[in-house]
C-alpha cells in the first residue's frame, strides 16, 4: 500500500463510516480560523475507490476548509484496500483528536473491538493507550445517561467519570456525580468513594481496653485487660481462667498448648 500527498477537490471526497456522532460546529470554527492563520498543517487521509475520494480521517479539517472556501485540500492518498476495521483504527489513531468528545471516542473504541476482534490489552496496544486508559474509557458508557450527558458536557472529567460509574448504588453514583459536576468532588474523592462502598460501612473504633499489672512478688504478675474493667470483672475473669487451666491440666496439656486453645477459642 503507498500513500501520497495530494490537494484534492474538496466536492470529490464522501465521508461514510465517520467514528464521530457528529461534527460540531464550534471545532468546525476554531479549525477554520487556525488553518486561515498558519494553513493547513496536517494533510486529511483518502482513500481511492469505485471511481470516488473516501474519506477516512479529518472530517473537521474538511468542513473547515468549506467553509473558508477553499476547493482543494491537501491529502494522504493511499491506494490500498482498507476495511471497515481499518477506517475505524485510523480515525482513532489520528494524531490530530482534539476535538473527539470523550462518549465519542469510547463508543468508537468499543466499534473498533467488535469489528477486529481485538480484546481491551490489544486495542490499547493498538490506539497507543495504556490498558488502564481503555478501561477508563469504556467505564463511561455505563454511566446513567443524566452522568453521561454531564461528561458529553465538561462538567464532569472523564477520569473522574469512570470512577463514578464503579458505584454500584444508584442514589449514591447520582449524588456523587453531583458533587462532582459542582466542582466539589475530585477524581480522588470519587476513588475514595468507591473503596468505602466497596469495602462497607467504617467499622465503629473499639474503646478502649483498660488494663491491670497485679503483682505478686517475687517476680510474678498478671496482666489482665478488657473493656471496663472492674475488680469484680477482674475476680470473674481470672476464676473462669483458674477454671479452664485445672480443666486443661486434668487432659495433662502443657502451658504452651493452653495458651494456644484459649487464643483459638477467643478468635473463633
Amino acid at each position: 500500500m503507498s500513500e501520497q500527498i495530494q490537494q484534492i477537490p474538496l466536492e470529490k471526497i464522501t465521508w461514510p463510516s465517520q467514528v464521530r456522532d457528529r461534527y460540531h460546529e464550534n471545532d468546525v470554527i476554531s479549525t477554520a480560523l487556525s488553518m486561515k492563520a498558519v494553513g493547513q498543517l496536517y494533510p486529511i487521509l483518502v482513500q481511492w475507490g469505485n471511481d470516488r475520494w473516501i474519506g477516512i480521517d479529518g472530517g473537521t479539517r474538511w468542513l473547515a476548509a468549506k467553509k473558508l472556501g477553499w476547493e482543494t485540500i491537501a491529502a494522504i492518498a493511499t491506494d490500498g484496500e482498507l476495511c471497515e476495521g481499518d477506517f475505524v483504527h485510523r480515525q482513532l489513531s489520528s494524531a490530530v483528536r482534539t476535538d473527539f468528545k470523550p462518549l465519542e471516542k469510547a463508543r468508537a473504541t468499543v466499534r473498533l473491538m467488535e469489528l477486529t476482534g481485538w480484546n481491551a490489552t490489544e486495542a490499547a496496544a493498538r490506539l497507543g493507550m495504556s490498558s488502564a486508559g481503555i478501561n477508563r474509557l469504556l467505564a463511561l458508557l455505563t454511566l446513567p445517561e443524566q452522568i453521561a450527558a454531564e461528561v458529553e458536557a465538561g462538567t464532569i472529567a472523564p477520569s473522574t467519570a469512570a470512577e463514578i460509574a464503579k458505584i454500584s448504588d444508584p442514589a449514591k453514583q447520582a449524588e456523587v456525580a453531583r458533587q462532582a459536576a459542582e466542582g466539589k468532588l475530585t477524581r480522588d474523592a470519587a476513588s475514595g468513594e468507591v473503596k468505602k462502598e466497596k469495602n462497607g460501612p467504617a467499622k465503629p473504633a473499639k474503646a478502649t481496653a483498660s488494663r491491670a499489672v497485679v503483682a505478686l512478688g517475687g517476680g510474678r504478675s498478671v496482666s489482665v485487660s478488657g473493656e471496663g474493667l472492674t475488680l469484680e470483672k477482674l475476680i470473674a475473669w481470672v476464676e473462669e481462667l483458674l477454671n479452664k487451666a485445672r480443666k486443661a491440666r486434668a487432659r495433662g496439656l502443657e502451658i504452651g498448648t493452653f495458651v494456644k486453645l484459649l487464643r483459638d477459642e477467643a478468635n473463633g
